[in-house]
């Protein structure tokens, strides 16, 4: 298995709500997880247009 020398995206938001879930209550990391899908849904739909052309190439 080869070793990544980046962290993705998607991999920091997923840690940041590990770590949220240990000290949120429930209300408030529900709110937190949907505040992460609108974020994600907006890169996944819009971000690649806001790219130069060495960052679409990554």
């Amino acid at each position: 298995m080869a070793v990544r020398d980046q962290v993705t995206i998607n991999d920091a938001l997923e840690a940041f709500l590990v770590e949220q879930r240990g000290r949120l209550a429930a209300k408030t990391l529900r709110r937190y997880e949907d505040v992460v899908w609108l974020l994600r849904e907006c890169l996944d739909r819009y971000g690649h247009s806001s790219l130069s052309a060495d960052e679409a190439c990554r």
